[in-house]
C-alpha cells in the first residue's frame, strides 16, 4: 500500500536524519519512518525552501520513501496549489494522511479525483484551530485523528460526527524507547524550562511568579514561526525588567526540535501555563524527557498529565498559584524523582511510535484503506 502524508504548514522533515528514520521533527516524519520499516510505501509533500527538491531512498523491507518539498504557503501564487495536486495526484497513492488545514484542502481535492479515502490530523495547538474545523477541513474526511477526547467534544460541538474521529496521540521530539538520566533529588526545583511561540502565551504569568521564587531561574525556548514577528520576545524582556527578574530569564531563540529537547531535559520543572491556545506536543515533550510539568488545566492538557502522579494542573491565569505549586515541588524532591519515573512510564505507554502507527493504521482501515493492520511489516 502506498501513502501519501501532507503537511503545508511546516516542514515536515526538519532535522530527520534520513534514513535512519529517527526523527527529531514533526510527527509526519516519525510515522513515516515506522510505515516504511512496515514495508509500506510513503510519500511525504512539505514545505521547504529551497523548492522543488526531492530525496527518494529504499528500506531494506523493500518499501520506497520519497520527499517532495515544495515551498512555503505564503510564497506559493495560486497557481502552484494546482502544479501541487498534479504532483501529488501523480504519485497515485491508496491513502491520503493530511496534516493541518491547507493540506486538508490538497487532500480532499486529489482524493475526490483519485477515488482514494483521506485522513485529516489537525496540527497541535489551540482551540482556535480546533473550533470550525470543519471550515477549514472539509467534512468529507473519510477519518479524523486526533491527541485527546477532549479536542473530541469540541469537534462534535462543531458538528462532527464523534465516530468519525479517533484519539491517537501524535509522536513527540525525542526517544520514549530510549534510557534517561533521572534527575537527583538533591537537587531543588530550580531550572524551570519553557517554551514558547510568537504569542508568547503564558509566559507573562511566569515571569509575574518568579519574585516568589527567588531561586528560581527560567530558561525559554523559543520556537519563532516563519516570518513571526519578535514582539512577544521584547515585552518578555520588558516585563523581566519591571519585575526585576531579567538576570533569571534566558532566552533560546529560534529553538530547533532538539535545542527544546535538550533545555526540557536539563530542567528541573518544565512550567506550561497557557491562559488559551496550548500546545500538547510541548506537555509530551516534557513527559518523553523524564521532568515533572506544571501545566494549566485546559485544551486536553490534563488528559496527558495525571495530577499529583505526572505533574501538578492548576487553574490557568494564576501566577500566585504557579508560584505555589512550584514550591511544594521544590520541598519534596522525592515527589519530584516519583513524577519524574511516572512521567517517562506515561509517555512510553503514550507516545511509542510503534503504538502510535498501530492506531493510524486502524485509522486508515476505518476509512477503508487496503491496510493488513494485524501483520507488522504488511502492505
Amino acid at each position: 500500500m502506498h501513502v501519501a502524508l501532507v503537511s503545508l504548514d511546516e516542514d515536515a522533515t526538519a532535522e530527520w536524519a534520513v534514513p535512519a528514520g529517527e526523527s527529531l521533527g514533526t510527527p509526519v516524519t516519525g510515522l513515516a519512518g515506522e510505515l516504511v520499516a512496515r514495508g509500506y510505501d510513503v510519500s511525504i509533500v512539505t514545505m521547504c525552501e529551497p523548492t522543488g527538491m526531492t530525496l527518494s531512498y529504499e528500506h531494506e523491507s523493500s518499501a520506497r520513501l520519497d520527499v517532495l518539498r515544495v515551498g512555503h504557503r505564503e510564497s506559493l501564487p495560486n497557481g502552484r496549489l494546482d502544479g501541487l495536486c498534479t504532483s501529488l495526484r501523480a504519485r497515485r497513492p491508496d491513502l491520503i494522511h493530511a496534516f493541518g488545514a491547507a493540506a486538508g484542502r490538497v487532500a480532499e481535492r486529489v482524493a475526490r479525483s483519485l477515488r482514494v479515502p483521506w485522513v485529516w490530523t489537525r496540527r497541535d495547538g489551540a482551540p482556535a484551530q480546533i473550533e470550525g474545523t470543519e471550515r477549514f477541513c472539509p467534512a468529507g474526511a473519510d477519518r479524523i485523528i486526533v491527541s485527546t477526547s477532549w479536542e473530541v467534544d469540541v469537534l462534535a460541538r462543531d458538528g462532527v460526527p464523534r465516530d468519525k474521529c479517533d484519539v491517537v496521540p501524535l509522536s513527540i521530539v525525542g526517544d520514549v524507547r530510549g534510557s534517561y538520566l533521572e534527575p537527583s533529588i538533591a537537587n531543588r526545583a530550580s531550572r524551570i524550562a519553557t517554551v514558547a511561540d510568537d504569542t508568547g502565551e503564558g509566559l507573562a504569568d511566569l515571569v509575574r511568579a518568579l519574585p516568589n521564587l527567588p531561586a528560581a531561574h527560567l530558561t525559554v525556548a523559543w520556537q519563532r514561526s516563519r516570518g513571526g514577528t519578535s514582539a512577544a520576545l521584547a515585552d518578555l524582556r520588558v516585563l523581566g525588567a519591571q519585575f526585576h527578574v531579567a538576570d533569571r530569564i534566558s532566552v533560546l531563540p529560534d529553538a530547533t526540535p532538539s535545542r527544546v529537547h535538550d533545555a526540557l531535559c536539563r530542567a528541573d520543572l518544565v512550567a506550561y501555563t497557557p491562559r488559551r491556545d496550548p500546545s500538547l506536543r510541548v506537555v509530551s515533550a516534557a513527559m518523553a524527557c523524564g521532568v515533572p510539568a506544571l501545566v494549566t488545566s485546559l485544551g486536553g492538557t490534563d488528559e496527558l498529565v495525571e495530577h499529583g502522579v505526572t505533574g501538578l494542573c492548576i487553574p490557568p491565569g494564576d501566577p500566585r498559584r504557579i508560584a505555589s505549586a512550584v514550591r511544594i515541588l521544590d520541598d519534596a524532591p522525592e515527589v519530584r524523582s516519583s513524577m519524574s519515573r511516572a512521567s517517562r512510564k506515561r509517555a512510553r505507554e503514550l507516545f511509542d511510535q510503534a503504538r502510535i502507527a498501530d492506531g493510524t493504521l486502524e485509522s486508515y482501515a476505518a476509512a477503508g484503506a487496503p491496510v493488513a493492520v494485524a501483520v507488522r511489516g504488511g502492505r
